[in-house]
């Protein structure tokens, strides 16, 4: 399974698009028109890993357990999720899409941290602050 920075950006969007403070992944899914497979819900925990969304109780269970009762092999509770101030900054680093270009020209195919820190950058040089 691979990491996908398009579709983590698109669920980032997905997360502050839904116009109240808590929402599932499920609400998130249909409100970008992503197809809730194995490589959505991956890319979900990597998105928690990172601490980007969290559950009502502030940890990054997402609802999400290896079990027989989707045809991909989830069980999925419905959790409420929603995007930290982490997520809220890194979305806004990556949202508009001259400069999410930019980051992924620079960043490739990095992990995750590295390509949050090289969009905190851009957009701290671009506002002025490094």
């Amino acid at each position: 399974m691979h990491l996908d920075h398009d579709l983590i950006r698109k669920i980032l969007i997905g997360f502050e698009k839904v116009p109240s403070l808590f929402t599932t992944l499920d609400d998130v899914a249909k409100t970008e028109n992503i197809k809730m497979d194995d490589l959505f819900f991956h890319n979900c925990y990597l998105i928690a890993d990172q601490n980007l969304i969290v559950n009502q109780a502030g940890n990054s269970d997402i609802g999400l357990e290896w079990g027989l009762r989707r045809e991909d092999g989830f069980t999925q509770s419905v959790i409420p999720l929603r995007l930290t101030a982490e997520g809220h900054e890194y979305l806004s680093a990556i949202k508009e899409p001259a400069r999410w270009k930019k980051i992924k020209k620079i960043a490739g195919s990095a992990g995750l941290q590295v390509i949050i820190a090289v969009a905190k950058s851009i957009l701290g040089k671009e506002l002025g602050c490094n």
